[in-house]
């Protein structure tokens, strides 16, 4: 093993390499000297560089969790334990690749995932939150957040981000709501991934002779009360959809301006249950919770279905 080998490997590297340094100091040469044999290799020698450091603080974290193990389940990973890589390995790579390794740590399902966060950020005064649809809304908003005099809280999309907003067409603009698509049966308000949902549930509808209008709103504080409004009152229901709590979130926030403007207006909130959610790939919980389209789809259809029942 080279020296350059144990260092990498060994815990007490780089930390002993320290420890030496100082105890060195403290130490006489010539004690150490009488102390040992003449030839002894632990006789102190001078070292090739003179040390600056006056004190070190050594880090040492080997044996604890990864940023793989703590935040999502792998079973892919799992299954591939100990099986060579299933693809050529980079060329940039210096040794010889190893074999896939596995989580050592069984995955609950059950825990926090944070989901509650847009509440929870929009009670801290003088706040701005904002909460994007696609790749081209982050990146405008992220420019409007630089020009912007205050704090700003943004969600951001994890994985591969898509691009749904036409980026030619689109302008993000801080504290305003976005009209998507007109409708009369129906207006969907929507935030987040959810806007794609909705836009997809949209066509869907249009397909059943359904008309449902969608109001992106990418701000959710300060809200564009009057747009929310405007679109509330040109439509039968309101139906929002947000990839949050439905408790303080997206829907609670139209409700309370639906009822301070005199509003009457039925009011479905499609959203994650008061519940704590656990952490997990975002199909596999938007399916779990139902957060697709077609629960959008199903949603509005049973809406009016009630509606007709009771005309």
């Amino acid at each position: 093993m080279t020296r350059r080998q144990a260092l990498r490997h060994f815990a007490n590297g780089f930390g002993m390499l320290g420890l030496a340094g100082l105890l060195a100091g403290r130490v006489s040469a010539d004690a150490i000297a009488n102390a040992l044999p003449s030839k002894s290799p632990l006789i102190v020698k001078p070292p090739p560089f003179a040390a600056r450091a006056k004190r070190i603080i050594f880090l040492f974290m080997a044996g604890g969790p990864s940023h793989v193990d703590t935040f999502d389940p792998k079973p892919r990973l799992n299954a591939e334990d100990g099986k060579p890589l299933p693809f050529e390995p980079p060329k940039l790579m210096r040794t010889k690749p190893g074999k896939i390794f596995g989580s050592p740590f069984n995955f609950h399902k059950h825990g926090q995932s944070g989901i509650e966060d847009l509440a929870l950020m929009c009670a801290i005064p003088n706040l701005t939150v904002i909460d994007p649809c696609d790749a081209t809304e982050i990146q405008q908003a992220t420019e409007a957040i630089a020009n912007f005099d205050g704090p700003v809280y943004m969600r951001l999309l994890r994985g591969i981000v898509p691009v749904v907003l036409n980026p030619e067409s689109y302008q993000f603009q801080l504290g305003r709501a976005a009209l998507l698509r007109e409708g009369t049966d129906v207006g969907i308000i929507s935030t987040g991934l959810m806007t794609e949902r909705a836009l997809d549930a949209s066509v869907a509808l249009a397909a059943q002779r359904i008309d449902a209008g969608v109001l992106h709103v990418p701000t959710l504080k300060p809200l564009d009360v009057d747009a929310i409004c405007d679109f509330a009152s040109s439509v039968n229901f309101v139906l929002t959809a947000e990839n949050h709590v439905v408790t303080c979130g997206l829907g609670t926030l139209v409700a309370d301006d639906l009822m301070a403007r005199r509003i009457g207006k039925t009011l479905v909130k499609l959203g994650i249950p008061d519940q704590f959610v656990e952490c997990g790939s975002v199909p596999h919980l938007q399916e779990k919770y139902g957060l697709l389209d077609e629960h959008i789809v199903a949603k509005v259809k049973a809406e009016l279905q009630i509606a007709s029942t009771t005309a």
